[in-house]
């Protein structure tokens, strides 16, 4: 195989992996998810190897989210799932002011129709948005 094959296949790969774990968060995670005493709760727990293990794939992933942004590849989602899996001083907080956007509440919305359809509860939003 050349390399357009392999990478062709690798971009597949990918998009089945990325939809995937779209699915599995959706099915898996709880009702309460996206509350902001969750984020309280999670705090520092300590240096654990699963925990280790998630950091260094989510800065490969940043750092490979960066390259392709000027080489081809999917730069931006690779770097925003590089984001969300590595811990930083932050991103609580981060976290907070996105879930009082308007459009975070509507894409949680569209979660919620997915849901349903698994008889799962809706995922609980905190306060109404502030631009909606």
């Amino acid at each position: 195989m050349n390399t357009v094959q392999v990478g062709f296949l690798v971009s597949i790969a990918m998009v089945v992996l990325s939809l995937a774990a779209l699915v599995t968060f959706i099915y898996t995670a709880s009702a309460d998810f996206f509350c902001e005493h969750v984020f309280k709760e999670a705090g520092n727990p300590g240096l654990s190897p699963l925990r280790i293990v998630k950091n260094l794939v989510g800065w490969c992933l940043v750092v490979a989210g960066i390259a392709m942004l000027v080489l081809p590849g999917q730069g931006l989602l690779t770097l925003l799932v590089g984001v969300g899996l590595c811990d930083f001083p932050g991103k609580s907080a981060c976290n907070r002011w996105l879930l009082k956007r308007g459009y975070y509440h509507r894409a949680v919305r569209w979660l919620n129709q997915f849901r349903m359809k698994l008889d799962k509860p809706d995922f609980v939003l905190p306060d109404a948005p502030e631009d909606q």
